[in-house]
């Protein structure tokens, strides 16, 4: 397998109005064995996953029904799971849903008085729901996601309020994949287009990116080598 990823860090930064600025990482995170072994070339990529890299890709999907899970444990009990499901109905499209989760786990405040509490640093929260459909050699779909993210919660002051704070947004995504001179395929996609997260009298914006790629089946005795190449911005 060939594969290939390439990032233009600058543009997104520009976008997100300066480095520093954007927020909701959580949405940047990838999904998918396949997707992580491809070096997250994924852009041309058409299974379950294609609802988080281009849900253009979910047209063509093999199966009528397909389900993938993803379940990550870092360090500091970080954990980050996933569920995404997607039904092809002949005529009619594909549907997909998706579901996910992920806690930066646990860390220990201690006030100016020396009062210590233990509080969630961060979590986050996914539902999303797509749609795509095959016209020719034109695949098109896109997604719709809510997104809730937390900060600091459990954590109060001395009287007892809360000092922790959250934020609720919806994003779409756009994308669309074409089968090219038989087994090479093309994908462009645009994700994360939203409003911005709103942390009480502070905002971060969503980290809006543009990925286009592209990949072809090699046939090779009896295996199928697939390089694929992605641009992301």
């Amino acid at each position: 397998v060939l594969l290939g990823d390439l990032k233009v860090a600058p543009t997104r930064a520009a976008w997100a109005k300066g480095a520093g600025t954007a927020g909701a990482a959580f949405l940047t995170q990838g999904v998918g064995a396949r997707s992580f072994a491809m070096g997250e070339a994924a852009a041309a990529s058409a299974d379950v996953y294609a609802l988080h890299w281009n849900p253009g890709g979910l047209a063509r999907m093999d199966g009528k029904l397909n389900v993938g899970t993803q379940f990550l444990r870092g360090f500091g009990g970080t954990i980050a799971g996933t569920v995404i499901g997607a039904a092809a109905m002949p005529g009619l499209g594909t549907v997909a849903g998706q579901i996910a989760y992920a806690t930066a786990g646990d860390l220990v405040y201690t006030d100016w008085a020396g009062n210590s509490q233990t509080v969630t640093a961060e979590s986050d929260l996914l539902i999303g729901a797509g749609y795509a459909r095959k016209l020719g050699l034109v695949g098109g779909g896109a997604g719709l996601k809510f997104f809730r993210s937390a900060l600091a919660s459990g954590l109060k002051d001395s009287k007892g309020n809360d000092l922790g704070a959250s934020a609720v947004t919806v994003a779409a995504d756009l994308g669309a994949q074409a089968d090219l001179f038989g087994k090479v395929r093309a994908g462009l996609a645009v994700l994360n287009l939203g409003p911005a997260l709103k942390y009480k009298s502070t905002s971060d914006a969503l980290p809006l990116t543009v990925r286009a790629g592209g990949s072809v089946d090699l046939p090779l005795g009896g295996i199928t080598l697939i390089p694929a190449l992605d641009v992301s911005l």
